[in-house]
């Protein structure tokens, strides 16, 4: 029987910027992400959910906002990814990004 496996983490997300990125790790281990959509009937939110299933190549099902849908602070769940491995992951996005 399968397992699955979880990586729980608080976004501080930043809606109507001026462009969709991932700006990187604040000093309380929360990740930063700014998306171009307002924070209007969820648009915010769906492209969050579609800016991570981008640079992690997974699909948006695996990816659930589990707290803080109408707040700029909110815990996801992201399925298929320890909580180190999706740390290394979105460093070596970082990294990537000129």
């Amino acid at each position: 029987m399968d397992n699955p496996v979880f990586a729980t983490i608080t976004i501080r997300l930043q809606p109507a910027s001026n462009k969709d990125e991932i700006t990187g790790w604040m000093g309380d281990g929360t990740l930063k992400i700014k998306v171009k959509a307002k924070p209007v009937e969820g648009q915010a939110n769906a492209s969050l959910i579609n800016l991570l299933s981008k640079r992690l190549h997974i699909p948006k099902s695996r990816i659930e906002i589990v707290m803080g849908e109408k707040s700029k602070q909110k815990t996801i769940r992201v399925q298929g990814f320890s909580l180190k491995d999706f740390k290394q992951k979105i460093d070596e996005i970082l990294a990537q990004e000129p």
